[in-house]
């Protein structure tokens, strides 16, 4: 016997989750916000669909302005809540296949310009929490150090690091029919790592806190007859 399709996919909420998230990031790109943090400017242009622009986490491809010049970001958007490392782990798997892509096939990823973003609808607290301390170290050191912080040791006690950790890193390893002599070795992998952002937006809950800070970010970005609104750039207050 078949088994039934969830009602989520047959439902569309796969397509209305994706067009919320799409919403956001034009509101950012209207009020001069953006989700993806003050670091990547201000949101100047946004592309649905941009396979052909060399992207295959290709759902929307933003591009940014910033006072150190222009950033590029290619967001693979998942409805699905991730409630464990395993179930993140086979989405990074998927996504990096585009980040990987986008190394070989099309433009390089640059250094500090551009990322791969996957969305999901709500992260798990260890893997949240995991995955936070790892991209943050990964900015903050060298790839070689991280690629030590993450060696699995004989003595657990004395990690650097927790198995989340070093089973999301390793689900970022080149798959082979990408692999070169340059990019397979575990300091490349640490290189991509901090391309990647992890974001969620929780918009497929009842109470959704994402949704009402949506709102409140379009209230605030209409213009008053009475007293005109001039758009702030994203950071002021």
């Amino acid at each position: 016997m078949k088994r039934k399709a969830p009602v989520a996919l047959t439902g569309g909420g796969g397509f209305r989750y994706e067009n919320a998230v799409s919403a956001r990031f034009l509101l950012d790109l209207l009020a001069g916000t953006n989700s993806l943090g003050a670091d990547f400017g201000r949101i100047t242009r946004i592309d649905w669909q941009a396979r052909d622009a060399g992207w295959l986490a290709d759902d929307l491809a933003l591009t940014c302005v910033h006072s150190s010049g222009d950033r590029c970001a290619g967001l693979s958007i998942k409805k699905r809540p991730t409630s464990d490392s395993r179930r993140l782990s086979r989405g990074i798997r998927r996504d990096r296949l585009g980040a990987m892509a986008r190394r070989r096939h099309a433009a390089p990823l640059r250094e500090d310009r551009d990322a791969i973003v996957l969305v999901t609808g709500s992260l798990a607290q260890d893997v949240e929490g995991a995955w936070s301390t790892t991209f943050k170290e990964a900015l903050q050191t060298t790839p070689d150090r991280m690629v030590e912080r993450l060696t699995a040791p004989e003595d657990e006690e004395r990690s650097q690091s927790s198995r989340v950790q070093r089973d999301l890193v390793a689900s970022f390893a080149c798959p082979e029919a990408l692999r070169t002599p340059d990019n397979s070795d575990a300091v490349a992998l640490m290189r991509l790592v901090r391309h990647v952002r992890l974001l969620s937006f929780d918009y497929q809950s009842p109470t959704s806190r994402d949704r009402g800070l949506a709102l409140a970010d379009c209230q605030r970005a209409l213009r008053s007859a009475a007293t005109p609104y001039r758009l702030r750039p994203y950071g002021n207050t």
